[in-house]
Order: C-alpha cells, then sequence, then structure tokens
C-alpha cells in the first residue's frame, strides 16, 4: 500500500489540493501543513482554463474549492491519526469533504471557510463535511480542546454528517468554534439512520449569521428520520447563542437560534426504540431564542443542564424557551436550571410540554420565568411533576401553566414556589380546547417555601379552581439532584375513568383522537390497569372496531418493523459493527509508527484489506435486512391503507403512515413535490382539529426541506403573552379570512379582508390537489367571493389567498353534503 508522510507542506491556491477517488494509501504522518485558498477570488482568468475532469456536485470555478476531497466508494478509508498536529486549513469554501468512506480527522484547525454566492458548489461553507451514502460508515473528530485553540473558526458551519443509509456512526468531540452561525448538525434523508451520534466537550460560538446554508440556527442539531434503534449524546457542551442579527431586516420568526435542538419522527407509542441523552451542557442565550428543544423525540434524558437567559428579545419576537418538548412521547427533564437574568417584560417559558405525553419534570429549577412549567395541548394522563424549585425574586410569575388540553391528575408533590406568583397555578381555555378543572391535582408545598396565598390558583384567569386544583401546605421530604430519577409509574387516575367514561364526547376532532388513543395505549400496554374495571374494559370493547384502535395498531406495527429481522441477522450486524471498530482503532494506533518501523506496514495493509471486507459484509447484512423489512413494511401499509374513515385525524394519520413505510421502508426515496406539499398541508392544521400526526408532518417537512412550517392557529408562547396582558381574552387579527358557512354544503363564501391588494385565491384538498384558482384585483377586496361546494366531494381542503407581494393567508374549510 502506498503511504504518504504529509510535513511542513503549504498548498496554496489550488482548486483541490487532495483529491482521492480511488486507490487506498495510509497517511502516516500529517503535521504542520497548510491548506490556503483563493477566497472569492479567481485564480486566473477563464480564457486559460483547460478542461478539467468534474469533481461530483462541484462545478470547476477558477477558486479554490477545498483542502482535501476524499471519496471512499471504491475501498479505503481517510485516517488522520493523533500524532497529527497543526496543520491548518484557510480561506476555502469547504476544509476537508469525505464521501462514503470512514473518516478520522484529529490535529487540525479550520479558519474563515465560506459559503461564496454564485458559486455551484455542495457542502461548502462547512469545515468538515462527511457523507454516507452507503450505510455502516464511520466519522470521527477529535478537536485542540473545548478551551484551547479554535478547531473551527469564521465558518458558516462547523461540521455535517449526513447519512441516506443504516447504521452509520458519528463521535465528535474536544472541539472550539468561534464565528460560526451553526455548529454541528448530523442530517438524514431518505432511509438514513445514526446507530450512534455522539457530540461532546465541545465550544461553540454561534455569533454569525447570514442564512445561506440553512435558516435555523443551532449549535448541536440532530435529525433522525428512521424509527429504527437510534442513540445520541450530547454532553458537556459549553454554547453560547449571541445571533441578534438573525433577526433582521426580515424578522425571521423561524429561525429560532437555539443552543440543542433533536428533530426525530418517533410516533406515539410508548415502545420507541430511540435513546437521547443531552446531559450536562451549558447554554447561554445572549441574543437567542431556545436553549433545548425536542421534537417528535422518544425517551430522552435531559439531565443537569443550564440555560442562562441574559438580555431582552427584539420587538416581534414573542418568546424564549428554555427547554421546549414538543410531540414525542416518555421524555424526562430532571436536574435542569433556567435561569433569566433580561428584561422584565419578556416572555419566558422555564420547561414546556407541548403534545408530548407521559413527560417528567423531576428536580428542575426555574428562575423568574412569566411560566416557571408549561403545559399545552394532550399531553396523557400519566405525567410526573415532581421536586421542582419555581423561583420568582423580579418577575411576578405564573409557577404552573396550562393551556387548551387535558393533562390529567398528575403527581404533583414536592415543588417549591419560592416569591410571589400571580398566580401561582393558571389554566387558559383556549377555543375548542378543554379544560384541566374536571380533574383533581394536589399541589404541596414544602414547610419552608413562601405559601401560596389562597385564591392564586385559577381557570381561565378568574375563576378559582377548587375544588379541582388543591394545593396542601405540608412538610415533606425535598430532594436534591444527584439523587436517582424517579421511575415512570403508570397508573389509574381520575382523568382517565372521566374520559373513558364518555368525557372525550366534547372534545375538538384532535384532542378527541388522541385522548382516546392514549387510553388504548395505556390500557392495552398495562392491561394490568384495566383488570377489574368495568369502565376502562367498556371503553376498550366499544372502541375495539373503530378506526381509533386500528391506527394505534398499525403505530405498534410500524414500531415493531425492525423486529422483522430475524435474531441472527442482528447479531451478525452488532458482530460486524463490532469488529469494524476494533480494526479501525487498531489502523489509527499503527498510523502512529508506521514510518519508523516497516513491519507495521504490512499489519496496516492487512487490516485495510479486512475493513474493507467486512464494510463490504456489513453491507450485505444490511441489504438483507432491509429486504425483511420492506416485506414487513408492506403488510404493515396493506393494513394502514385499509382502514376506513374519512375523518381528518384518521385520514391525515393515515396518509402520513402510508408515505413513511413506502419511502422509508419498501422503497427508499426522497418525497416527490406532490407528497411534500402534501405533508406541509398536514402540518397547517391545529392539534386540536387533526391530531397528534400534525407535529410528525411538521417535523417530516423541516427534516426534508430544512424549513419550519407552523400551525394555522396561535402559538403556545403568544397564548400565554395575552393571557397574562389580557386575562385570557385572545387578540383578533385583522388580516382574516371568514368562511361562512363552515362547514359548507351547496356553496361557501370567503370574506377577503379590505387591505390586500392584487391576489390570487386558491383552494386545494388535503393532499395539495388545486380545485380552484382565481386572479383577484384590488376592487375585490373587502367583499365576499362565492365558491360553489355542492359538486366538490365531502372532506377537508384548503382555502389560499397569496397577494402578489408574498403575503398569504390560510383557512381551513370542510365540505360536508
Amino acid at each position: 500500500m502506498p503511504k504518504l508522510s504529509l510535513q511542513q507542506t503549504l498548498f496554496q491556491k489550488n482548486f483541490i489540493s487532495i483529491y482521492a477517488a480511488s486507490g487506498r494509501f495510509a497517511i502516516s504522518l500529517f503535521r504542520n501543513n497548510t491548506f490556503e485558498g483563493s477566497s472569492n477570488t479567481a485564480l486566473y482568468s477563464l480564457s486559460t482554463c483547460g478542461t478539467y475532469e468534474q469533481v461530483p456536485n462541484v462545478s470547476y470555478s477558477r477558486r479554490t474549492y477545498c483542502g482535501i476531497y476524499f471519496d471512499g466508494s471504491l475501498g479505503g478509508s481517510l485516517l488522520l491519526g493523533a500524532s497529527s498536529f497543526n496543520n491548518k486549513f484557510k480561506d476555502l469554501q469547504a476544509g476537508i469533504v469525505c464521501i462514503n468512506g470512514t473518516c478520522t480527522v484529529k490535529g487540525s484547525s479550520f479558519d474563515n471557510i465560506a459559503f461564496l454566492n454564485g458559486i455551484d458548489a455542495k457542502y461548502q461553507g462547512t469545515a468538515i463535511t462527511f457523507i454516507d451514502n452507503i450505510g455502516g460508515k464511520s466519522l470521527s473528530i477529535a478537536g485542540l480542546g473545548k478551551n484551547a485553540a479554535a478547531t473551527i473558526n469564521n465558518c458558516e458551519r462547523g461540521i455535517y454528517a449526513l447519512t441516506s443509509k443504516s447504521a452509520t456512526q458519528a463521535f465528535i468531540s474536544d472541539c472550539r468554534m468561534l464565528e460560526v452561525q451553526n455548529g454541528i448538525e448530523l442530517d438524514v434523508v431518505d432511509a438514513g439512520n445514526f446507530l450512534r451520534g455522539t457530540a461532546s466537550n465541545c465550544y461553540i460560538g454561534l455569533t454569525k449569521y447570514l442564512g445561506i446554508i440553512k435558516v435555523r440556527s443551532t449549535g448541536i442539531e440532530i435529525k433522525d428520520l428512521n424509527i429504527a434503534f437510534s442513540n445520541f449524546t450530547v454532553s458537556g457542551n459549553d454554547i453560547d447563542v449571541d445571533q441578534m442579527e438573525a433577526y433582521v431586516p426580515s424578522l425571521n420568526l423561524n429561525i429560532f437560534p437555539t443552543g440543542i435542538a433533536i428533530n426525530a419522527m418517533q410516533n406515539q407509542s410508548l415502545n420507541n426504540t430511540i435513546a437521547v441523552l443531552i446531559a450536562s451542557n451549558i447554554i447561554n442565550l445572549i441574543k437567542g431564542q431556545r436553549g433545548i428543544y425536542g421534537e417528535n423525540i422518544a425517551n430522552a434524558n435531559i439531565l443537569g443542564n443550564q440555560i442562562q437567559i441574559d438580555y431582552a428579545l427584539p420587538s416581534g419576537i414573542t418568546s424564549w424557551d428554555g427547554i421546549y418538548l414538543e410531540g414525542g412521547v416518555n421524555n424526562s427533564a430532571t436536574c435542569n436550571s433556567v435561569i433569566f437574568n433580561g428584561s422584565s417584560t419578556a416572555t419566558v417559558l422555564g420547561l414546556a410540554c407541548d403534545n408530548s405525553p407521559n413527560v417528567i419534570f423531576n428536580q428542575n429549577r426555574t428562575v423568574d420565568a412569566l411560566g416557571g412549567l408549561n403545559f399545552r395541548g394532550d399531553n396523557g394522563t400519566s405525567c410526573l411533576i415532581s421536586y421542582n424549585n419555581i423561583e420568582a425574586v423580579d418577575i411576578h410569575q405564573t409557577g404552573i401553566y396550562y393551556e387548551g388540553g387535558r393533562t390529567g391528575p398528575q403527581n404533583l408533590t414536592g415543588n417549591d414556589w419560592i416569591g410571589t406568583f400571580s398566580p401561582a397555578a393558571r389554566y387558559l381555555n383556549i377555543p375548542d380546547g378543554f379544560s384541566h378543572c374536571n380533574s383533581i391535582y394536589r399541589v404541596s408545598l414544602d414547610a419552608g417555601a413562601v405559601p401560596i396565598v389562597a385564591g392564586s390558583i385559577y381557570c381561565n384567569s378568574d375563576t378559582i379552581l377548587d375544588p379541582w386544583f388543591i394545593y396542601q401546605e405540608a412538610s415533606e421530604n425535598d430532594f436534591n439532584c444527584g439523587n436517582q430519577t424517579p421511575s415512570r409509574i403508570f397508573v389509574k387516575n381520575e382523568s382517565d375513568l372521566y374520559m373513558a367514561s364518555g368525557g372525550t364526547a366534547n372534545l375538538s376532532p384532535g384532542y378527541k383522537w388522541t385522548a382516546e388513543t392514549d387510553l388504548i395505549r395505556k390500557f392495552t400496554e398495562y392491561p394490568s390497569l384495566a383488570t377489574g374495571d368495568y369502565v376502562i374494559n367498556s371503553f376498550l370493547t366499544t372502541n375495539q372496531s373503530q378506526p381509533v384502535t386500528a391506527m394505534y395498531n398499525v403505530r405498534k406495527d410500524i414500531n415493531s418493523i425492525e423486529n422483522s429481522v430475524s435474531a441472527s441477522m442482528v447479531n451478525n450486524i452488532q458482530s460486524t459493527l463490532t469488529q469494524l471498530e476494533v480494526a479501525r482503532t487498531n489502523m489509527l494506533g499503527l498510523l502512529e509508527n508506521i514510518d519508523t518501523d516497516p513491519n507495521i506496514m504490512i499489519s496496516f495493509t492487512a487490516l485495510s484489506t479486512v475493513t474493507e471486507y467486512l464494510e463490504g459484509q456489513l453491507l450485505s447484512f444490511l441489504t438483507s435486512a432491509s429486504s425483511s423489512i420492506a416485506i414487513s413494511a408492506t403488510n404493515v401499509r396493506n393494513t394502514n391503507n385499509s382502514i376506513s374513515s374519512s375523518a381528518l385525524p384518521c385520514s391525515a394519520e393515515r396518509y402520513i403512515n402510508g408515505l413513511y413505510l413506502e419511502t422509508q421502508f419498501i422503497s427508499p426515496r426522497a418525497l416527490t413535490l406532490f407528497e411534500l406539499n402534501a405533508v406541509q398541508q398536514i402540518g397547517l392544521n391545529c392539534v386540536k382539529d387533526a391530531g397528534n400526526i400534525v407535529l410528525l408532518a411538521r417535523a417530516w417537512y423541516y427534516l426534508q426541506t430544512g424549513i419550519s412550517i407552523g400551525p394555522s392557529c396561535d402559538n403556545f408562547s403568544s397564548l400565554m403573552e395575552e393571557s397574562e396582558r389580557n386575562e385570557g381574552v385572545q387578540t383578533k387579527h385583522e388580516d382574516e379570512l371568514f368562511l361562512i358557512p363552515n362547514p359548507s354544503d351547496a356553496e361557501v363564501k370567503v370574506l377577503l379582508p379590505s387591505n390586500l391588494g392584487k391576489c390570487t385565491l386558491s383552494m386545494m384538498d388535503l393532499w395539495g390537489k388545486p380545485i380552484l384558482r382565481r386572479n383577484l384585483d384590488e376592487n375585490e377586496m373587502g367583499i365576499s367571493i362565492t365558491i360553489p361546494t355542492e359538486a366538490i366531494p365531502n372532506g377537508v381542503y384548503f382555502i389560499f389567498v397569496k397577494e402578489n407581494s408574498g403575503k398569504q393567508l390560510i383557512k381551513k374549510l370542510t365540505v360536508t353534503h
């Protein structure tokens, strides 16, 4: 095998300094090298350029593209061992690009890696890019140290790892990043899956924002599209978010500068296999919006993180979020602190749970958040809120805030309200929501805490919750962080019995669907809770042949698809991965002395051959496993498609399930534009109308496009803000469409706002199929436009009005004859 010893070499203004796309070689010593680019300066005039073979995804532009471009599709790995040091990559479009091969980078720094506008080249603006389109490849990066000289400085993005296949791994540690927009990003497309992903002991300074590579700004972002087993650890990182420029001049509210974001596709089933640990990170929101954000994650353990919020939000931004969990299931936040040191006019959510059942908030501390612990929508009936300290020092806040849906009787034990609150707990019943006031809560106070005054716990801002929300002052044990996290215990409670006995009848369609699904899940997966209970068993029997039970079974089947792979095949895959890890580690060890001992090259070459054999074997195993999974997924898809229901929660979930099974398992591929539009339309619904599948649709759309879509209803923080100011009365927006009647039979009148200019009015079905389209002039604003609906099939549709300036209004229409 050829050996490359590279020391004290200057690569200056080359298109690509080292290009390796076939064959194998060992980089023995890699020290004191400099890869210097031309930045945005052309190397020489176009007339003197010859014709060059095009690098995949990179057109020759007469500028320097990257320092090292490695493509391992034909075999080989890029290994820069522990003896590597003081290698510099600067003034480039990209630092290192590693495609379809295992990549290890140590002893290197990257400075001024920039995205050049008008230049057609993928992965530019990123210090290290790793792509796995084969499966089973591994990325390992060890930086210069969290507090050492910068590993990555002045880059749009630090480290980007993308996989479209199974069993990819990524390990990133000890990096210091300064002046970056996005620090570390693990991304997935098609059937991609990170078997393991680690980001640890890094310092990341988010202090620039250009919005070229992606709109959302994140210190560490992990995207997990596949429901197969994943294991992520994000620990010991320090992240400063200081990006006021992200909000100007357009004030794009979808940027959400965030410390740590985990975006996944886990649906609400208790047997999800994803595992996420977010532990001991320090996040300083200097000019940022979210500390830790979890979207549709499951079984996450958010442990011992510190979030400081140090400034007042700019005009137009509704709130900060310390820790925000949206969708998903079975997550816990323990021993975290969220401390606000900024303006008293700000809206701060300390810990927030939005339609994420069975959450645990235990031993956390919030200081001066307008909402200490916050709950929105249907979070199931088995939440545990225990031993949290909710402190009001400079701001009179709401200790526990409920908005819009049932969380159910919780184990509210040992929580301390310290300070003065207004009120200590509040429930806001938004339109079409349903009340917490029919469930018994017990709030206990530590004897040493400032007592909550009588009448400070309200429903809809003016009705005292007693007897439904009871607080008890009592001396009791308190726990400090470091004690054992409470076990998740599922018990039967008042809310279960209330809903099972007909309490869901008056709920909005989405809340009814999710509440009944949660009951079915809880008492099917824990049958002992239903033993001997007439109410629960009658509920399960009544719904046994209903679409809600059939869809619950499909959810379980989707999450169990990986179980269709034989035990022997699973063992083969795991054994091969273990052997690969050992072989790669040994190869790195041999590199240290490969220049001084000729026998080492023989061993290294042999290990390299073994590694390539194991990678080929792993690919064969993964292909075989995929075939078994495809057969199982086809059966689940057929069951899913046979569920008969035209109601929105069921039809939307049936579509998402079918599309997911088709594109992730049966025939892995990217979504078509039509399918992507259909996913977007489902995501535009409110959860109260279409159930939690809305959250999955929004997550999927973001995973596919990098663009966040919000609901056509108000968000958590804006409603809370209005309730603080206006005693729970929502404000009305002037720019609003009115549909009369809705639901519609023969026709619907669309009342347009008078302040619109020239625009286009469109009507589409739930899957994005156009029904009609009309161009409108200014003189048609402020009047009603009649749309005949008598010939349109029953179902849910969307009315879109898009002004020529780009402004868009959306309203949902139901047609029923």
